[in-house]
This record gives structure tokens, sequence and C-alpha cells, in this order.
């Protein structure tokens, strides 16, 4: 812990300093330069430490330490001429200020204000500290409202929000408010965190007073309520301490029995300063080493391993904790542990199994620890218990649960897809308008939970025609969806037929639960901290299945993740955010660390697509340009197209000799690593937006794009340059479900992102294999497509169950494994090439649309992570045999 001392000349700050310190720092004259600072290390006493000692016998004993350091230079305040930027600058590396108040008299020492008045002294210092807060939010607040005047429109939200919590933090500052006592939310105060303002600082007051005088308290002096609150205090007369301090122990142990003293200052100041931060001592003990730590007040122990070093919460398993009093009553660790005094501290994160045909749950090895359970099902209760697992063999919790009798609000995308009616050819054609208008940045699951009449949707419509594929506010110069603005009073009232206040003409359809393989798997999911407020998790993450189908809003951030050869999981972030560009998660302890490319304002680069290759280097997208790092140093770089060629877009992959793919608006760039130089390919179709998105690699080293809006896919030889294309049918039988005059406006729109012609098989993601196919995801066709990469042939296998699951990527596995995310479906889905067989698998949460499938290679049993950009989440999935669920059973 770093304390400043700070006050005005002639308060006796440097005989507190030397009080404190046992130093010797010259205090007799005028305060000293600016740049003058005296610098002083105090072991904190800590008699537990001797206890533990003679317990363990340690190689040595270490206490915690805090680091003092006396500002001379704050003399000036005196003669109101402010901090100085280098005074603000060292005051910012403080934990906390010990303000000394001159409280006491001596003739010989003249106040630079001419009297000792402590209640005008220790308000001008809390002054000086606003003050100088007040000037950089001033400067902070010109200068992001000059910024969002010339920012882009998707990143206007994130700076407004900003702006909005600077502007309220200095209103408040006018008014006397320190920051410490200001009522802000989290995303508020993550947001200021960087100006590191001072009135932030916990501050002890210590009233410097004479020897024999009566101690003075905050209580008796005429303070705002604002200004007092919070504050410690502590009264010590410095001059006696500071004497007391030459002598030795033994000697100043003896005066201070004569003189009837108790403490000296410095283990007073110490607890003061320890409780006004909220600070207490972690005890770590062993036969190498007895310590004490200075940590946070009611932390758990793995964030109390990061203290000791970094690495050590990375690798945090579990740890057995016990309060110091019980650990001194029993004298040994082994009789706590007979007491059952010990308990286990450890990570934090989900796992989810599915019951199998008997309706048991069967869960891996788990730690020993409390776990908080729950059970859900569709068309039942969720209903939750804690578990104590102590280590035995077997842990058993019982769960009955009730019969939901509405259970609309816990179904997936896919079966309220299904359950929309196709009796009649209208209900047919509604159907068809639906899918490809309202379901492309929805899932249909979050817009069909809902009930409206025909004016509430048609109100809803209406702000969609205009909005952004993000969400973002509608713009008055922005031009409708020409497709949903023709259609926006059919699905008005097609809406308010279906889902409306009245009787709806459709029967709810519920997928079977999982059985046989789609019942075996794991699934761990890690939370991801919202883009909305980087320092929180997403409220309502649809984890709860009876809550219904989250709104985006919190979220929307992590896209794309590749996996890399230490375990590490690097994740890509699509959202404007101030902290991230990338992360990277251990999937061990569940830790999330960021890492930033500094983009305009303020604000993080944003990334969409990753990939890692062989060297082990992680390449993204970012505003444009190409990201790099690597995931041993983690150093990072960033490089830029040539002028002339269009910037690096959102999804990229890696050829067998090293060279990275990426889409762009025209087709591809391919990134030599050896040379950083950029190859262009251009695709061959134009004119309308062709919406190039997602990019693959052959197994020969060409470059693969889907061109959406084309119903194409471009193909670039790396060696020659030369650019093929491979065209899909129409998807049939879906021309014949609407009227010529649909038709005609169809050919005239066109299709875009989320936005489509119903004949349109939409090309969004695709993954080569090692036997020379390329596999599609065809997200508005719903099916998979095999496309040989000699031949051109193309092969179609729909998506086998009914309803509109939303095919959004394939990657092949090592095994030859074609693996799918199930964007409205909440499901992964397996296709095996040579059975031609779909195996699907649940996800735990509602809600997750997810972009994005990664397959880790490096285990023996391949693994599957895909994430929730919905509801900020990363889910890895592990596959267990029959085999494996039998040994359970028997367990």
């Amino acid at each position: 812990m770093d304390i400043g001392i700070i006050g005005l000349p002639k308060s006796g700050k440097t005989t507190v300093f030397n009080a404190l310190t046992r130093g010797q720092a010259e205090s007799s004259g005028a305060s000293g330069s600016a740049t003058e600072t005296h610098l002083g290390v105090v072991k904190v006493p800590d008699a537990r430490l001797d206890r533990l000692a003679k317990m363990f016998n340690p190689k040595k004993v270490v206490p915690a330490e805090v680091k003092y350091f006396d500002l001379p230079g704050l003399g000036s305040v005196a003669q109101s001429q402010g901090i100085t930027g280098l005074q603000r600058n060292l005051l910012q590396t403080a934990d906390a200020f010990l303000l000394v108040v001159r409280a006491f008299s001596n003739p010989a020492v003249v106040h630079p204000l001419g009297d000792s008045n402590p209640q005008r002294d220790l308000e001008t210092m809390l002054g000086e500290l606003t003050f100088s807060d007040l000037e950089i939010l001033d400067r902070a607040v010109g200068r992001l409202e000059d910024g969002i005047k010339k920012a882009k429109q998707t990143e206007r939200p994130a700076m407004t929000r900003h702006l909005e919590a600077m502007v309220k933090a200095k209103e408040a500052l006018e008014r006397g408010t320190p920051m410490r006592r200001q009522a802000l939310s989290d995303s508020e105060t993550h947001f200021l965190a960087d100006y590191q303002l001072l009135t932030y600082k916990p501050v002890i007051v210590a009233f410097n007073t004479d020897e024999a005088a009566p101690d003075l308290t905050l209580d008796q002096l005429n303070l705002s309520s604002d200004l007092r609150e919070g504050l410690g205090e502590v009264n010590l007369s410095a001059k006696l301490e500071a004497e007391l301090a030459l002598m030795s122990d033994e000697e100043e142990a003896e005066f201070r029995r004569e003189l009837g003293l108790g403490e000296s200052a410095m283990s007073r100041v110490i607890v003061v300063s320890y409780e006004t931060v909220g600070l207490v001592s972690f005890l770590t003990v062993g036969s190498d080493e007895v310590r004490a730590w200075s940590v946070p007040a009611g932390i758990p122990a793995q964030e109390a391993a990061r203290t000791i070093h970094t690495d050590f919460q990375r690798g945090f398993i579990r740890a057995e904790v016990i309060s110091y009093p019980d650990l001194d009553r029993c004298g040994s660790l082994a009789e706590g542990r007979k007491g059952g005094l010990l308990r286990s501290e450890g990570k934090t994160y989900t796992t989810t199994v599915f019951t199998d045909e008997q309706g048991k749950y069967f869960f891996p090895p788990l730690e020993t620890g409390l776990y908080r359970v729950w059970a859900q099902a569709v068309g039942f209760e969720t209903t939750r218990a804690e578990v104590e697992l102590d280590g035995t063999p077997e842990a058993w919790q019982d769960f009955t649960l009730k019969t939901l009798q509405d259970f609309s609000m816990q179904l997936s995308g896919v079966e309220w897809m299904a359950s929309l009616p196709e009796d009649t050819p209208e209900n047919r054609r509604m159907k068809v308008i639906f899918t490809n208008n309202c379901v492309g940045c929805h899932q249909p699951n979050f817009v069909l939970q809902n009930r409206f009449d025909e004016a509430g949707w048609r109100k809803i419509i209406d702000v969609m025609e205009t909005v952004g594929i993000y969400g973002n506010p509608p713009r008055p110069d922005r031009p409708p969806f020409p497709l949903i603005r023709h259609f926006s009073e059919e699905l008005a009232a097609y809406l308010a037929k279906m889902r409306g206040p009245g009787p709806s003409p459709f029967k709810l359809t519920r997928f079977p639960r999982p059985r046989g393989e789609s019942a075996q798997v794991v699934i761990t999911e890690y939370d991801i901290t919202s883009n909305f407020d980087t320092d929180e998790f997403v409220t309502h993450d649809g984890s709860d299945w009876m809550e219904g189908t989250p709104s985006a809003y919190e979220a929307r951030g992590p896209h794309d993740a590749e996996v890399d050869a230490d375990g590490f999981v690097w994740i890509a972030d699509s959202q404007s955010d101030p902290v991230r560009t990338v992360s990277r998660l251990d999937p061990r302890t569940g830790e999330v660390k960021n890492y930033k490319l500094d983009g305009r304002h303020g604000m993080a680069m944003r990334s969409h697509g990753i990939i890692i290759d062989q060297k082990g280097i992680a390449w993204f997208n970012a505003d444009g340009g190409l990201g790099k790092i690597d995931t041993k140093t983690e150093k990072i770089e960033y490089f830029e197209t040539p002028e002339g060629m269009p910037g690096v877009g959102g999804t990229l992959d890696v050829s067998p000799s090293g060279i990275i793919w990426a889409s762009t608006g025209e087709g591809a760039v391919a990134f030599d690593p050896t040379t950083n130089k950029f190859k262009e390919f251009t695709s061959i179709s134009r004119g309308r937006v062709g919406r190039t998105y997602g990019v693959a690699v052959d197994s020969e080293g060409n470059g693969w794009w889907a061109q959406m809006n084309y119903d194409k896919v471009g193909k670039g030889n790396y060696r020659t340059g030369e650019v093929t294309e491979v065209a899909f049918e129409p998807f049939p039988g879906r021309d014949e479900m609407i009227t010529a005059t649909d038709r005609a406006i169809y050919e005239l729109a066109g299709s875009d992102w989320n936005s489509a012609t119903p004949w349109a098989q939409g090309p969004r993601r695709l993954g080569g294999d090692k036997k020379g196919n390329m596999w599609v995801a065809l997200w508005w066709g719903d099916r998979l497509a095999k496309i040989d990469i000699k031949t051109h042939k193309v092969t179609y296998y729909p998506y086998p169950n009914p309803g509109f699951a939303g095919v959004y990527d394939a990657v092949v596995d090592k095994n030859g494994m074609v693996w799918m995310n199930l964007m409205n479906a909440d499901r992964v889905a397996k296709f095996d090439p040579e059975t031609e067989k779909w195996t699907e698998f649940l996800l735990p949460t509602l809600g997750t649309e997810t972009r994005y499938i990664a397959v880790d290679n490096h285990k023996d049993q391949v693994e599957v992570w895909t994430l929730y950009w919905r509801t900020s989440k990363v889910a890895r999935l592990q596959f267990r045999t029959e085999e494996q669920m039998q040994a359970l059973a028997r367990r």
C-alpha cells in the first residue's frame, strides 16, 4: 500500500513522515521543491505472524509493507497556486492520502495563513484536490464533445455514455461532492477510471497535536456531510513520536510506559489506513514462508492469489482457507481439518450436463466445494438447490419439476419457427416473408415471445425499417429497408394474428430432449463482461429458460474465437468499447485478460474474426486493418492495407503455408507474414453490394469467400492470382409461395445482410477439409453445402428438422467431422460426411445467437467452442463416449 503524506507548509507533515518511517528527512525549513520527495517503507507489525512462525517453523517470515512518501512541494497551495501537473502525477500513484492538519501551537513556527485553524486547513486541502479534478474533467469534456461530432455513427452511443458520465461527475464536484462520495454506476465508474481523479482516493486525516492536548475529532469540525463521510482520522504528536522513533525498541517501550503512551503512531496510522482503504491481511503459511499480503477486504481466495502473483490466479485451482482465530485455537491445520473448520475456495463458472434416458445426470468429477445447482426442461419450472461436494465419489440431489402450463418463453428460435403454421397458402407465404425479413437481426424467439396488437407490431416494424443491424438508433438520413417497408402492413397484421392479444392459430412445437450422444456432452460456460459496461456481466443472460430470450443490448461482443496450443482461448470482440479489441480466456480459472489496440476517441479498435497460425500467432481484423498478437509473448502489432486496396474485413483463415486470408468488401486479401505484404483478390460478380462475409482456405492453400447477396462463393488461386466463382442453386420451392407482385419487389430490392429474397441461399461462413472439399453454411437456405474444390460440384444437405435453425458457420475437425453453430436454435450440430448423419447438441443458455464454431484439435479428443453473441458467454463442449458414461454410472 502506497500512502502519500500531504498538508500545508508548517503542518508538520515531514515530521509525521519521520515518525512513521524512523527517517531523518529535513523538517526545519520551508517546504522543498516541487520535485523533492521523501520515501520510506514500513513493515506492518502483526503479532499473528510470530504465532504462525512458531506453528510452521518456516525458512522466513515476511510481513506486509506500507510505503509512505512525503511531497514537500504542495506548499504552493497556501498561495492558491493550485496543484501542479508534476505534483498531480505524484499524487496519482498513491493508494490513499494521509492529510496532516496542524492542531498544535508553536509561536516559533509561523503558520503560512496567519493562525492555526484545523477546519480551514482541512477544507483548503480537500478543495485543492477537487479543483485539480475539475480542471482534468473540464479539458476532457471539451475534447470528447469535439470527438463525438467527428465520430462514426456506430461509435457515438458509447462515446455519449462516456460524456454523460463525465458531465455528471463534474457537476457533482462543483457542488462539493468528491468522487468517492458520488453515486455512480459501474459503467460510469469505468469510464472515469482512466482520469485517475484525486478525490477518488481514500483520505486519512492526521491531526498533529501538542503532546498533552486532548484528541481532536472530525465530528468537532463543522464539515459538510459530503466532505466528512468516509474520512479516516488519527491523532498524534508528530514531534514526540519522531523523537521516540529515533530510540531503540527497548528505550521507546520504556519511555512509553513512563509517559503512559499507547501504541506508536506508526501502528495507529497503519490500522486506520487499512480500515479506510478497505484492506485486510491475507496470510499464507508453509514450510518455506509465512507471509502477510495486503488485499481488499471480502475478495475470494482466487482473487487474493492474484496479489501474490498474476500466474497464481491463472493457475489457481483450490485453496484451503481457515480464519486465524480458528487456527490459533486449534493449534494446527490438521486439527482444524478434523474440526471441519477449513473451507475450500476455488473457481466459479457453469458446468452443464443433460439427463440420460432414465432421467439421471452424470457430471464429470468436480472439485470439493459449494455449488449452486439448477434443473430445467421445456414445459417445467426451473428448480434450484445448493450442493456441498466433500470429495466422496457420489453426491445426490433429487429435483421435482413442476409442470408449466405456458412454456412459450422457454422455446428456442427454431421451435418457434416450426410452430408457425403452413396450413394455408397465405400462411406459407407470410411465414417466408417473416423469415427473410425479421429473423436476421433478431432470433425469432426474441420476437415471438412477445404479444402486441397490430398497431403495436406496426410501431416496432416502423423502427426496424431504419435501425442498423446492430440495433443502433434509427437515423433520419438512413433510407428504409425496401423489403421491410413494402411488407410492413402485411407483417404487422400477420404478427398480430400469430402473436396478438387474442387466441393464436398455431400450436407450440417442442423438440425432443437430448438423448444418446446428444446427452453425453459436458458444456462449460464462461461469462464475458458486457460491452455496454465492461466492468459488469450481463444481467439477463439466458441461464433460466423461464425468463425468456434476453435482449442483445447489454452484450453484442464475443464473436469469433480460437484455441492456442496451451489451451487459452483468444476471443475477437465485435462491438465498440473502451477496453478490448481481443481478449484471452483461461479455461482453468475463467480469468479473462483484455488486449487493446487504440482506436479513435479513447475507444478500442473493434475486431470480429480471429485465427491462430502454425507458429502460435493470433491474427484478427481491427478497424479495417490486420492485428497480430503473439500468444506466448503477448506482443501486439497492426498492419494496414496499402492505399487503394480494400480494408481487412471480418473473417480470417490461415493456409497450410502460413498465409493469412481475410475477407474484404470486394473479395479477399492474402497477407504474407514473412514479407508483411498484402495481395488482393477481387470478386468477379459486381453490381449491388455482394456482402462478402466468410473466408476459408482449402487444402491447396487457395482462398474462398462467401458472397451472401450473390449466392456465390469466390475462389482465389494464391499462386496465379486467378479468381473463379461457384454459384448455388436458388432455394427450391420458395418462389412458388409468393405472388407475382412479391417477385417483382424482391427482384428490384435484392438481398442484403439480414433481409433477403425467398430463393436466396445466403452463403455465410465456410471451412475446408483435407479431402479437397469446401463446406459452406447456407444461412437463408438453412442447409450445409459441400463443394469439390477441383470440379466445383455442389452437394446440398438440408437441416433435417422443421423450422429455421440458422446454419451459420461450418468448420472441419481433424477427424473430418463438420461442425456448425445453429444460430436460431441454441444448438451446435455435427455432420458426419460418411454417414450423412446430423447430431445436435443443445446449449444450456436460451438466446445464444452463436456466430462461430472453433474446434480444438490440439487435444486427443476434439473439443468444440462456440460464442454467445447475444448473452456474452463462451462455451466449451466436451464429448463423452458411452463407455465413459457407463463408468460414471458404476462409480
